[in-house]
């Protein structure tokens, strides 16, 4: 668990994020949860969060000392990146159904591209509209005074070693008939 703001540094908005590690038929899995910094102009307190709570997690197993030695490292939660463009623009080409074109504006997208943050992670494919932020119990985009731009906030990025290693080889590590107990039936 990292966590940041007053007591922890990094930033004052930060919330944190959490690490939870296993082994699975011999592979290294590691689940990460975070909450990165809000604000559409926030973009460096997000990558800083990002590349600060990576380089904090160190682990005292041998084989799997830090977090980019895992063989699957998958990413989620809050990460409050955000479209980059004009408000009004943005709500009106997602309801003429062209929201896809608004990923050229993915704050994470280019962040990544770039290689400031969450480089060699992956996500899948977004064929749906900007999910943040509706006003409560609608599905009407935020219309507060603070007229939030729609975004994809809360994301799942995944990153495989066995695939930056193997690009043509995928293994699949999921349970055969043969390694099934009466458990997990």
């Amino acid at each position: 668990t990292a966590k940041s703001g007053f007591v922890g540094g990094v930033s004052n908005i930060f919330k944190g994020a959490t690490t939870v590690r296993f082994r699975l038929y011999g592979k290294h899995v590691a689940f990460i949860n975070c909450h990165l910094t809000a604000f559409d102009e926030r973009i460096l307190d997000r990558n800083t969060e990002y590349w600060q709570f990576f380089a904090d997690q160190e682990f005292s197993d041998p084989e799997c000392e830090e977090l980019y030695h895992h063989d699957y490292v998958i990413w989620s939660g809050d990460l409050n990146y955000r479209v980059a463009n004009d408000n009004l623009e943005t709500r009106k080409m997602v309801a003429e159904g062209r929201h896809l074109e608004l990923l050229q504006y993915d704050q994470l997208l280019q962040q990544q591209k770039e290689g400031l943050a969450f480089v060699g992670f992956e996500e899948g494919e977004i064929t749906f509209p900007p999910s943040y932020k509706f006003d409560m119990g609608t599905d009407t985009y935020d219309t507060s005074k603070k007229q939030r731009i729609p975004s994809w906030c809360d994301r799942v990025l995944f990153r495989s070693k066995v695939e930056r290693e193997h690009a043509s080889h995928t293994e699949n590590w999921g349970p055969t008939r043969e390694n099934l107990t009466d458990s997990d039936s």
